[in-house]
């Protein structure tokens, strides 16, 4: 006797086949039958699907959940729009390790998106303690994690601009082995990112063989996505090589336009490494805008103190006047998220929590209500939020992301944070997964339906290993998704970034509705992978 049956669906199954009728009953959270001969007697419960589509729970494969674990906000982001397992700990931004002497530091690091930290957070000075807080909370969907880079030199190293002496890139080892031996994915690093930033080639090869020696994965937001990502890309192509780690390229892009068309030369690039026997991947976010930290069109150099000495230095006319003349120069050499864009009438606002009246608008249109120079605006900005705060930035080529996405290893992530209610984020943070299927299958029909979904559910679960994922077969998860094909569709853009999905009627996990009717069900039959 099953469980619950559900009858009459147009089943898309994650492997890449095209959907066909069936009836599928599932018991003790798993699939337990596919065929059209059950029979409603079968079953406890029985649903007749009324002409909708059933497909794997969505796999959101770069995503920043660890920053809202368990919260009801976190749920519903991801739950609204599909997802049932996130891969969270990306860019070299995990809650973990913390180091109880510089949680203020971590805590500023995190800000690029963590919103609360539990009372708990300054005991995490390992994967395994916070592992053990995070099977205790109540998780409405399955979650696994890397540890980041950036935490992980924070906790050993601080904020400093340095190499790593003997003894601390021991203890970055010890930290990243025991992790790994505790079902941590991998390594993920931010190399934009201070304390990431710092560190060197040498560095990452040397904590990417711990990697390779536990099977683990190497994520990484290059050091470069812009006039420079096809030596970032051959930066992270050289450590897979040196040390066999399996490489997965974050976020996949190439910004700014006098850079568009690179992604030709970086698959070529990808295509000639797996030739050579290496596991490249990549993932991908449908949209033409990225988002991230509002301080992050300072140069790099400028943090090399931290940021309360840069903030600090803001205030100085001088290193003001600097500053300005290495955002203008092409030649300062590093990802210049303000030349990318083209200057700030293509960056948005969007959280600033001590200057909310500047989100919504450019940072050219808040520098005219304020009547001031642009610069200054922005410097004050950065002041006023102590350095905090996130934009969006319009600097993405469709042809390039056209391109990129039709690689066969390129899945999709959403690269999101929910924030709270009511305050402004990028829409891929509850969007992502219908604006893929929207734009890629129905639009520019690059994909079948079915070959867009395996991209979001079959593929990401091979190549993450996630047992029991990804796929709707007997013996599988009853994590899935209960859509209208016809009227599926992201509810979130940039004026209502929270804005959810239409089309879906339920989204089940562990066997039982955890979202229905746009709303939680209060069911937490959700997992930490690990």
């Amino acid at each position: 006797m099953f469980d619950c049956l559900i009858q009459n669906v147009k089943l898309y199954d994650g492997s890449g086949r095209p959907p066909f009728r069936t009836n599928v009953g599932i018991k003790d959270g798993k699939i337990e039958c596919i065929g059209e001969g059950l029979q409603k007697n079968d079953a406890e419960i029985t649903m007749d699907a009324d002409g909708a589509c059933m497909c794997p729970g969505f796999v959101d494969v770069h995503s920043h959940g660890d920053l809202f674990l368990g919260t009801e906000r976190g749920a519903i982001s991801k739950l609204s729009q599909g997802v049932t397992t996130e891969i969270a700990g990306q860019c070299g931004l995990s809650m973990f390790p913390v180091n109880p002497g510089r949680i203020e530091e971590s805590k500023k690091m995190l800000s690029l998106g963590a919103v609360h930290y539990p009372e708990e957070f300054k005991t995490w000075n390992d994967f395994a303690t916070y592992k053990k807080f995070a099977r205790k909370q109540n998780l409405a969907f399955n979650t696994a994690v890397f540890m980041g880079h950036g935490a992980l030199r924070m906790a050993v190293l601080g904020e400093e601009d340095r190499r790593p002496e003997k003894a601390e890139m021991e203890e970055m080892k010890r930290l990243l082995g025991q992790a790994m031996e505790n079902g941590a994915l991998g390594l993920s690093s931010g190399l934009i990112y201070s304390p990431g930033v710092f560190a060197g080639r040498e560095e990452l090869t040397e904590l990417c063989r711990v990697v390779a020696e536990h099977d683990g994965i190497y994520t990484t937001h290059m050091r470069n996505e812009s006039v420079h990502v096809l030596q970032a890309l051959e930066e992270a192509i050289c450590i897979a090589q040196q040390t066999g780690v399996k490489l997965n390229i974050s976020h996949i892009k190439v910004m700014g336009k006098e850079n568009w068309g690179m992604s030709v030369q970086m698959l070529q690039m990808i295509q000639k490494a797996r030739e050579a026997g290496l596991q490249v991947t990549m993932d991908q976010y449908p949209y033409e805008a990225t988002c991230t930290s509002l301080n992050i069109c300072i140069p790099p150099w400028h943090f090399n103190s931290g940021i309360k000495r840069l903030i600090h230095d803001l205030r100085d006319t001088e290193i003001r006047r600097k500053i300005k003349e290495e955002m203008e120069d092409p030649a300062s050499g590093y990802d210049n998220n303000y030349l990318n864009c083209g200057g700030f009438d293509a960056i948005l606002v969007v959280s600033c929590k001590n200057t909310p009246e500047a989100q919504g608008l450019t940072i050219k249109e808040y520098a005219s209500l304020t009547n001031k120079d642009a610069f200054d605006t922005y410097f004050d900005m950065l002041i006023e939020n102590e350095g905090e705060g996130l934009a969006v930035y319009f600097c993405l080529d469709r042809e390039d992301m056209f391109r990129l996405i039709q690689d066969p290893l390129c899945m999709v992530g959403s690269d999101g944070s929910c924030f709270s209610e009511g305050e402004a984020g990028h829409p891929r943070a509850f969007g992502t997964f219908p604006q893929a299927i929207s734009w890629f299958a129905r639009e520019k029909k690059i994909f079948s339906m079915e070959e867009m979904i395996r991209k979001m559910t079959g593929l990401p679960a091979e190549i993450y290993g996630l047992t029991g994922k990804g796929r709707i077969a007997q013996g599988m998860d009853a994590d899935f998704v209960l859509f209208y094909e016809e009227s599926l569709c992201p509810g979130a853009d940039y004026k209502i970034p929270d804005g959810l999905t239409k089309g879906i009627h339920s989204v089940w996990v562990g066997g039982e509705k955890a979202y229905e009717n746009g709303k939680l069900t209060g069911k937490y039959n959700g997992k930490f992978l690990a």
